[in-house]
């Protein structure tokens, strides 16, 4: 009877400490939803909070290339990033629209996401710049497909921006829509450790009532 009693209070025993690791470890981490109203806007932009609208041909598009009002130098990357080539102009991008944000706190693993579309001249295409702070080196991801999600290596400071680019000639705009972002967090270490820990801990109280009994 003493026997059956101690096997039942290690059978509790090792299920709570299981059941104190899953509810350590199932903290979640909420992914943050992003206002692309508040970011800052080069060019022809329309936002709301959920979404933004990139012309790429609009009255305030910015030129490509380089120069001090350039989209490049607006959103802080190489003046050469978007003209694909220049010795044909026919196929490469020479003005657009762009908004940019700055991600600080950031941990290596955390994930940034979004849905775009884009409409009209099908020459026409979107880009993402994603720039270091600290190395200052920046990333450009062109041609965007319809979602685009990127982890981020380092842990750090960050400047996204996500453009849409006006090819070959202006006579055709496209728009390019930006929606559903966001930010999601790399799970906390401490929830893995936590249910390691508590499967440990289960197997030596059952090694140790094991012996005794």
């Amino acid at each position: 009877m003493f026997t059956f009693i101690k096997q039942k209070a290690l059978t509790a025993g090792v299920f709570s400490l299981l059941s104190l690791g899953s509810l350590i470890s199932s903290s979640p981490s909420y992914a943050a939803a992003i206002d692309f109203s508040t970011w800052t806007p080069f060019g022809d932009i329309s936002s709301t909070a959920g979404q933004a609208t990139l012309t790429t041909a609009g009255a305030n598009a910015l030129e490509t290339g380089g120069g001090a009002d350039s989209l490049e130098t607006a959103l802080g990357i190489p003046n050469t990033s978007l003209v694909t080539n220049p010795n044909d102009l026919a196929n490469s991008p020479f003005q657009g629209s762009a908004i940019k944000n700055t991600f600080t706190g950031i941990n290596a693993g955390d994930t940034f996401s979004f849905n775009l579309s884009l409409t009209g001249d099908v020459r026409d295409r979107a880009f993402v710049s994603i720039k270091d702070l600290a190395t200052n080196i920046p990333q450009i991801f062109t041609p965007v497909a319809s979602s685009f999600s990127y982890v981020f290596p380092t842990a750090g400071s960050f400047d996204v921006g996500i453009g849409a680019l006006d090819v070959g000639d202006s006579f055709e705009q496209s728009q390019s829509v930006v929606s559903n972002g966001n930010l999601q967090p790399v799970p906390e270490p401490i929830s893995v450790i936590s249910s390691i820990v508590a499967v440990g801990c289960g197997a030596t109280l059952r090694k140790r009532f094991a012996k005794k009994v």
